[in-house]
């Protein structure tokens, strides 16, 4: 993405045409890595519409066309692996397979249609709101209280750390706040909210559209990868919206920043038990065997 933004910026033409190059490698080796990532092509989509738009106002149909123009090199990539992936590779996995998506559309087309809604519409609440909270509960509910206090006072740390760095950046700078525009700010937090609520949206409809579901607690949260860009933006945008003080507006940030080591520790704690079961599993086979 940053690759596809610096060859939108870029004036010269081997400059442009080497950063489209390398976008259109990664955006390859993103699908061939997990297949799932295709959802960032709509990222992609949205965040071109956006900077084209932004340097030169159009109607509809004319920005459509500017912004499929510059989607045609990713387009063909991704065209590509599709077409292998589906008509060329030989698949045995249900979830990829096309042979088995379009009976179901064709078969039971409003039932399909009806169930792939509620369970997208399912899968964006579950990623903007029930990700912060409830892999965490999960985590903590089984852990030692040793854990719980390490867990905890890292959170602290992390929180001290940015309480720090904003003290740091205000005293260097005291009339930072005052200088800058209450209208500006509201502008760039609101498109932040729509193009992050347009990226959570459309990153999430992949894996809803063939028949997978967005389970925390599961690896089917794996399917919210893409979608975190989106849900930072959207949540990111929504806090410096508000017309509160500077002090109540960091405290928010402070709250995500707490929830999210807590939720990372956790999450680390669970694959180190899980690791350690399999290591004891392979040296009871190891002997046993």
């Amino acid at each position: 993405l940053i690759f596809t933004l610096l060859s939108l910026k870029s004036k010269q033409h081997w400059s442009k045409t080497g950063l489209t190059l390398a976008a259109c490698v990664f955006a390859l080796a993103n699908v061939l890595t997990y297949e799932w990532m295709i959802g960032v092509e709509g990222i992609r989509f949205i965040l071109l519409w956006y900077m084209l738009q932004k340097e030169k106002k159009r109607r509809f149909l004319p920005q459509l066309g500017v912004t499929l123009k510059a989607m045609i090199p990713y387009i063909l990539v991704i065209g590509g692996y599709l077409y292998w992936r589906f008509f060329i590779f030989s698949n045995e996995r249900r979830a990829t397979d096309i042979n088995n998506i379009i009976p179901q559309w064709l078969e039971m087309p409003g039932y399909t249609l009806v169930k792939t809604i509620m369970e997208w519409v399912k899968g964006v609440i579950i990623g903007i709101f029930a990700a912060w909270i409830v892999p965490l509960y999960r985590s903590m509910v089984p852990m030692r209280y040793t854990n719980l206090i390490i867990m905890f006072a890292l959170s602290v740390a992390g929180i001290g750390i940015y309480f720090g760095s904003i003290f740091l950046l205000k005293r260097s700078n005291p009339k930072a706040e005052e200088d800058k525009d209450p209208k500006g700010d509201q502008n760039w937090a609101h498109e932040a909210m729509l193009i992050g609520f347009l990226i959570t949206v459309v990153s999430t409809f992949p894996p809803i559209f063939f028949d997978r579901y967005i389970t925390l607690g599961t690896l089917l949260e794996r399917y919210l990868v893409p979608a975190m860009l989106g849900i930072l933006m959207l949540i990111g945008g929504f806090i410096f919206s508000l017309k509160n003080s500077f002090i109540f507006k960091t405290c928010l940030v402070c709250v995500l920043i707490g929830l999210s080591i807590l939720t990372h520790i956790g999450n680390a704690q669970d694959w180190a038990k899980m690791y350690a079961t399999r290591l004891d599993f392979w040296w009871q086979f190891s002997w046993r065997v």
